[in-house]
């Protein structure tokens, strides 16, 4: 025959264990809630790399393309003189983000300027 105390303590160990599996289960939601949502934010990073990278290629083209055209010499020419004088890596992919905000006739003239700078223009 069971005591008074036996049902309670027998009651008490079963909402402890149903208490403790509920915060289990809503740790892993939690958790896999986290791995979803980080996946999610990785995938919508990487998308909009892959989008600046596509912006970023199409403008240092408008660049070469612009400068070549200006100052009338090959494409091929005006993008080896922007490359070996750092100015393509150093100067026009890290500030298109303000660059790119300017028009077609300051770009050529800040670009063709800093060329002359660096040497690479008479």
């Amino acid at each position: 025959m069971e005591s008074g105390t036996d049902k309670v303590a027998e009651t008490c160990s079963s909402c402890q264990l149903l208490f403790s599996c509920l915060i289990r289960m809503f740790l892993n939601f939690i958790i896999l809630s986290l791995f979803v949502f980080s996946e999610t934010i990785i995938i919508f990073v990487s998308l909009l790399n892959e989008v600046m990278d596509k912006k970023i290629l199409e403008f240092v083209t408008f660049c070469v393309g612009a400068i070549a055209f200006d100052l009338k010499l090959p494409r091929n020419v005006v993008y080896g003189k922007l490359k070996c004088s750092g100015i393509l890596d150093g100067y026009i992919v890290p500030s298109y983000d303000v660059l790119h905000t300017f028009s077609r006739p300051y770009i050529v003239s800040d670009l063709t300027e800093f060329m002359k700078e660096k040497g690479v223009l008479a």
